[in-house]
């Protein structure tokens, strides 16, 4: 996998958590003519578990070893899993005493389980997934994840490919015979119909939570309530740092107080804090900080809409999301909560909850998914609807020139191949695959 930044060889790594533990694992992928010599005895040519004896120089060490035979196994070459004792040095030496050997050198991040994907044993969604479960900090992103990954969208893509496929196709023959008046491959009116389904499945995707058409460079998330609801806390909290003065009297923040923070999954966003929003100001001065609050929540990206009983009067008035946060989940109250998320700035309670939730609202990358990552393949989604709804404005026109209506299906069709992982560019699969840590 060259283009990617990985090179051939059988490769090693330690595949388990780093400390102290009572066992560890060194994984090893790749032929078992190279790993032979590791041990007194052969590798068994089979899939077993097997106790044998691993060579440490003139010393040895009794072992488990675990193989796995091509193309059975998680890479979809012969592989090894070598149980030992789990104290660092121990794992040290048997790590450098495996690398010492011809042939076998150290696993790069991520290259088991690109393996895994240039043998066919996984999908580029498989593979992502992957990465995305092992980024997750909390059961929230974790979370997160599965919400992610239940959309299938490399199974939908793959379906529209084949689709595009198959138009390109008939659009191509049609050419071929063009010479020949009675052979229409696709009248243009059934393929116009065909492209209309096509857009319909991208366009569903495009609009959906994790797709943001960027209004500028860094979302804009604006915290607003009445005064006195526990807006300035929460942003403090969600700083975690004493930016914002927080007093039991009303009024207290007057200016608009922007700090950059970086969400789960790397993105970015300029999280502002308000002058509470009051009805009726008293004096010049006051309505003056009412319009600039205003003015922030109408160019918002997205409103956290603080109240702290989680009774929620009208939403501001703004172009962007609005999520309703209750600001006091540690006070009881005698109804049900019609907030999106519950939190506690006092102690934290829920606030990665909501991060995850300011996240869906920006449509940043999934918290696990990379920002980088994200941005390609919604870039690949649409590349995809360009060239189908090039290819429908063509196929309406009173001459059909077929020629331009072919290029334009495989201009989808790059898009397309992307998101099913048929004609992934290299640069991306190192992006993908890169962001794993070693041993995985």
């Amino acid at each position: 996998m060259t283009g990617s930044g990985f090179g051939g060889n059988t490769i090693a790594a330690v595949a388990s958590a780093p400390g102290n533990a009572p066992r560890a694992i060194v994984r090893l992928s790749g032929a078992l003519e190279d790993l032979d010599s590791l041990f007194v005895e052969q590798v068994p040519r089979k899939r077993c578990a097997q106790a044998m004896t691993l060579r440490l120089g003139e010393s040895e060490l009794r072992v488990l070893v675990m193989v796995t035979i091509a193309p059975a196994s998680y890479t979809g070459e012969d592989s090894l899993d070598v149980v030992i004792p789990g104290g660092p040095a121990v794992v040290q030496r048997v790590l450098s005493e495996v690398l010492a050997h011809d042939g076998i050198r150290q696993a790069e991040a991520g290259e088991f389980t690109a393996r895994a994907y240039t043998n066919g044993r996984l999908g580029i969604e498989q593979a992502k997934a992957v990465a995305a479960i092992i980024a997750a900090e909390n059961e929230a992103e974790l979370a997160e994840v599965s919400r992610v990954m239940d959309a299938h969208l490399g199974e939908q893509a793959s379906a529209w490919s084949t689709q595009a496929a198959r138009l390109l196709a008939l659009v191509e023959a049609g050419i071929d015979f063009a010479d020949q008046e009675d052979v229409v491959a696709i009248a243009p009116g059934d393929l116009i119909q065909e492209l209309d389904g096509l857009l319909a499945g991208v366009r569903a995707n495009l609009s959906g939570e994790g797709v943001r058409e960027a209004k500028r460079e860094t979302p804009r998330v604006v915290l607003a309530g009445e005064p006195s609801s526990g807006k300035s806390t929460l942003f403090n909290a969600m700083l975690g740092q004493q930016r914002s003065v927080v007093d039991a009297q009303p009024g207290t923040t007057r200016d608009v107080i922007v700090e950059p923070m970086t969400l789960p999954g790397g993105g970015t966003i300029q999280l502002v804090d308000l002058a509470g929003l009051d009805e009726a100001p008293m004096g010049e001065f006051a309505q003056r900080i009412q319009e600039l609050a205003n003015k922030e929540i109408e160019r918002a990206d997205v409103v956290l809409w603080c109240e702290p009983t989680g009774v929620f009067g009208s939403s501001p008035k703004s172009s962007g999301a609005t999520v309703r946060v209750r600001t006091k989940a540690d006070q009881p109250i005698a109804h049900e909560s019609a907030a999106d998320v519950d939190v506690c700035a006092l102690d934290g309670w829920h606030l990665d909850e909501l991060k995850v939730a300011i996240v869906r609202a920006c449509g940043l990358a999934g918290p696990a998914a990379g920002g980088a990552i994200a941005a390609r393949f919604d870039s690949a989604l649409r590349e995809a609807e360009r060239g189908l709804q090039n290819a429908k404005e063509l196929a309406s026109a009173d001459a059909v020139q077929w020629e331009l209506v072919a290029g334009e299906l495989r201009s989808a069709l790059d898009g397309l191949g992307v998101l099913a992982g048929r004609i992934e560019p290299d640069e991306v699969l190192g992006l993908i695959f890169q962001t794993f840590c070693i041993g995985k």
